[in-house]
């Protein structure tokens, strides 16, 4: 009797999530299944990133000719960061801050390192990465600290943990759903047991993906791994600077199993330079390995090597590689990709299942009300986000003005938007 009251117990949960829930959390799974891939898209969108040079991946990059020809083009921009081409046919990329205090990225040629193009800052995976991460973080209040877009994000990483924990609790011969799949008994039943299905074989993903998006809630409250402290550092005279070239050589010496894949150049004005790149270590962001070099003596500020990290802080730079999947390259993308995707669809079918038992067992008038109120729960979380949206987007413009993007990003995200929103119609067209 105990067992059957914690399956009631458990199934009411997962239900009540369902319903109240699943619009918001199937955007959300939604826009990341395309985060995944929003490097790409942007290289099939934009042909500056694109490169003919098909050796370069293999090449190191001589950061020194980068880094002139960009202050040759830009005299008074500030440089932000270099990076190597991904692979072969990429640009060397980067991006800056004009004197008017505009970003921007710019895209060099891997063969002669003369800047092929500038584009806005603003791109398809600068749009996906802030409406996942944060809704496009719009500030208008904080709870517990946190601004109100990464709290709310947050909160639905730790929803779709416990959807996922209740749905497999309650889940009576579990092992025999794993092919169970009727065809011919209904749709109620097809997409009863369509749910079970996909849930049972996304059941590790869901955890995952609940796990480290729940850790981004709480980051805001843990303390931060240590790092360099530039607050008593003054401006320094770029005259006395040793050259880059001197500064890689310096690096290579002091960490010769780094693979410098970036240069990162935030305290560049404050005499520091970082070489961030791979030294062979798994499931840890290009930032994690890294020497941070002072540009007028050389001597190493600090050395980073990920397998000398505590537990604590190594965790810190796991996070990002298994939520998004960007660590075995196409491979993990691709799979990521497929079972994101099957998030989605559990979002939008647990909520559809929810919404018919409820007409079944209180009637439609009843029912219909707990739907109108997740939908407009969900357009006005949305409407918040499209406020935030436009407040991110023009601040890549000048003077505030929307920024000069390419049409096909523009084509790109319009589309996936009017996607978007013609699910959630069906959705409520389906369940009404």
């Amino acid at each position: 009797m105990a067992l059957k009251f914690k399956r009631k117990t458990f199934y009411n949960i997962h239900s009540w999530v369902g319903i109240t829930a699943g619009l918001l959390l199937f955007i959300i799974c939604w826009s990341g299944s395309i985060a995944v891939f929003s490097n790409e898209i942007d290289w099939l969108l934009n042909p500056n990133i694109q490169s003919n040079f098909t050796t370069t991946h293999n090449q190191p990059v001589d950061w020194q000719k980068a880094y002139d020809s960009f202050h040759n083009r830009y005299p008074d921009a500030k440089l932000g960061e270099l990076t190597e081409p991904p692979k072969s046919g990429y640009s060397i990329n980067g991006w800056g801050r004009k004197a008017s205090g505009q970003l921007f990225r710019f895209y060099l040629d891997p063969a002669s390192y003369q800047i092929k193009a500038e584009t806005t800052y603003f791109n398809v995976q600068r749009f996906f990465r802030s409406f996942h991460m944060s809704l496009f973080d719009p500030r208008v209040s904080q709870i517990f600290g946190v601004n109100l877009g990464y709290f709310i994000v947050g909160c639905f990483g730790l929803i779709l943990m416990v959807s996922t924990i209740t749905g497999f609790l309650f889940y009576k011969k579990w092992r025999s759903g794993f092919f169970q799949l009727n065809l011919n008994k209904g749709a109620r039943r097809l997409w009863s047991d369509a749910h079970k299905l996909i849930g049972l074989w996304s059941l590790w993903f869901g955890l995952l993906i609940g796990i480290t998006g729940t850790w981004y809630l709480l980051e805001w409250w843990l303390p931060e791994p240590p790092h360099v402290d530039t607050s008593e550092r003054v401006i320094k005279d770029k005259e006395t600077y040793l050259s880059i070239d001197q500064l890689t050589k310096l690096a290579n010496n002091k960490y010769p199993e780094l693979k410098i894949q970036r240069l990162f150049f935030h305290n560049y004005d404050k005499g520091l330079l970082s070489f961030e790149g791979d030294d062979g270590s798994l499931l840890v962001r290009k930032r994690t390995a890294h020497i941070i070099l002072d540009t007028q003596s050389g001597k190493a500020i600090e050395l980073q090597k990920p397998k000398n990290l505590p537990v604590y802080e190594r965790w810190w730079e796991t996070v990002d590689l298994l939520h998004f999947g960007n660590f075995a390259g196409l491979w993990s993308k691709g799979l990521y990709f497929i079972f994101g995707i099957a998030l989605s669809i559990l979002s939008l079918t647990g909520a559809y299942l929810q919404a018919q038992r409820q007409k079944l067992k209180s009637g439609v008038k009843k029912a219909r009300k707990s739907i109108i109120v997740a939908y407009i729960f969900t357009v006005l979380i949305l409407g918040l986000a499209v406020w935030g949206g436009i407040n991110e987007i023009t601040g890549y413009g000048i003077n505030g003005n929307w920024p000069q993007t390419p049409t096909s990003v523009v084509c790109f995200i319009g589309l996936w938007i009017i996607v978007t929103v013609y699910i959630l119609t069906l959705w409520m067209k389906k369940v009404k």
